[in-house]
């Protein structure tokens, strides 16, 4: 929290408590919904490979995109490891979205240069996550080379699905 932030807080008659418990409430919330729906998921299809992909996708996005890992890596410094492994979006969430979208919804790539692609944008996605600093993170600033990196990441999951 910035001192600005505490400021526009108070001056809205917000205590600090009643914030961090509404946004803990929200970020499980959020979170939950996720899981709920891994869950059904499974339960309904744990014989298919894609509810497999899906159950996991959801799980690991339903538990990165919450503040709360890294704020118990704030906390307590040992749990680096395993926060950016679980708790950071791109390490699991994002790879796992981008090999669930790829072969979605017959389980198969299509077309097959596509299995290379998915399997590549994943390996960069958790070696960036895992190191951040490494030179597998993307800059932080905008950027044409990084919108073009964004594009051809997401875009081409995208054009998987439109050409199968």
């Amino acid at each position: 929290m910035t001192t600005a932030r505490v400021q526009a807080l108070h001056a809205q008659s917000i205590s600090i408590t009643a914030f961090a418990i509404y946004w803990t409430s929200v970020t499980l919330l959020f979170a939950l919904t996720y899981f709920v729906g891994a869950a059904l998921i499974f339960w309904r299809r744990s014989d298919d490979r894609m509810a497999w992909l899906a159950t996991f996708a959801l799980v690991t996005l339903g538990a990165a995109f919450p503040s709360m890992p890294a704020a118990l890596a704030d906390v307590h410094p040992g749990w680096w490891l395993p926060v950016a492994i679980v708790g950071n979006e791109n390490a699991f969430g994002f790879p796992s979205l981008i090999l669930f979208l790829f072969p979605f919804p017959s389980g198969r790539f299509v077309p097959r240069w596509t299995r290379w692609v998915a399997i590549a944008f994943a390996g960069v996605f958790v070696l960036a996550g895992i190191f951040p600093g490494s030179s597998f993170s993307f800059p932080s600033g905008p950027g044409p080379l990084v919108g073009l990196a964004l594009l051809v990441i997401f875009g081409s999951p995208v054009y998987a699905q439109l050409g199968a």
